[in-house]
């Protein structure tokens, strides 16, 4: 009997130590799964990423850059173009930083903002009319940074729709006209009307862009796209054009 009750009372000494035990292990020493941990656990089917935590896509995707060129935009003017692709069924936002090198890639100018892109879509950027001479310009690079995705992949990006679109060449350059029509239930305080000039083979001619400010609900502005000037002399006929929208939330 005796035996008995050391082994019992023996036996609850354990059970108090180890519950004391694994509460001082919980409390300072076990760290709770997280989607940062750098761990596969909780429910994860890859290392921070499904289950419970992002989609994996999402994790390991990279917006990517196609195209960055720096074409002539009148006296002493440039236009720099580059096209960002989003490669993954997830809308994204993004901030962007291009550099204007000269020779021996000199620094001679930086430009920095942000922009949004749906999903599998491409976005073109474009910043016209920046003071600097097409012979001083070597080349130019973009770095994207905080690339963020919209988990929910049903939701589009506002637009405002473009109508009434007309493309006029002249000896010194060509302009798009147009209207910019607000269909949403707020006002878009600003909206960016980006134009590019192709010839038939798609190749680029000339990229430009403005601002739309203030268009009220169910109301429409004019705007006019400018090219100052073109690299190559062409006919009306021999030109084609891609013409995009994107509302600025930012200021």
């Amino acid at each position: 009997m005796r035996f008995l009750k050391q082994v019992t009372y023996g036996s609850l000494y354990l059970i108090v130590f180890a519950l004391v035990g694994l509460g001082v292990y919980k409390v300072y020493f076990y760290e709770t799964p997280t989607c940062f941990d750098g761990i596969l656990n909780q429910n994860e089917l890859s290392v921070d990423c499904d289950g419970t935590c992002i989609p994996c896509e999402i994790k390991n995707a990279k917006l990517e850059t196609q195209t960055i060129s720096v074409m002539r935009a009148g006296e002493g003017r440039v236009t720099v173009l580059a096209k960002v692709v989003n490669p993954i069924n997830y809308n994204a936002t993004f901030e962007y930083k291009i550099n204007i090198l000269g020779t021996f890639n000199t620094s001679l100018q930086s430009l920095s903002g942000a922009s949004s892109i749906n999903e599998e879509s491409e976005r073109y950027i474009v910043i016209p009319g920046i003071a600097l001479n097409k012979d001083d310009v070597s080349k130019a690079t973009i770095e994207i940074t905080n690339a963020k995705w919209d988990e929910d992949s049903t939701t589009k990006l506002p637009e405002v729709e473009l109508r009434n679109l007309q493309t006029v060449v002249t000896d010194d350059g060509a302009r798009i006209t147009g209207r910019a029509f607000n269909d949403s239930l707020d006002i878009i305080k600003r909206v960016r009307v980006t134009a590019l000039l192709l010839d038939l083979g798609e190749s680029v001619l000339g990229a430009s862009a403005v601002d739309v400010q203030n268009i009220g609900v169910a109301q429409e502005k004019a705007f006019t796209v400018f090219f100052p000037e073109l690299d190559a002399e062409l006919e009306q006929s021999e030109v084609e054009t891609k013409i995009f929208s994107e509302i600025i939330q930012s200021p």
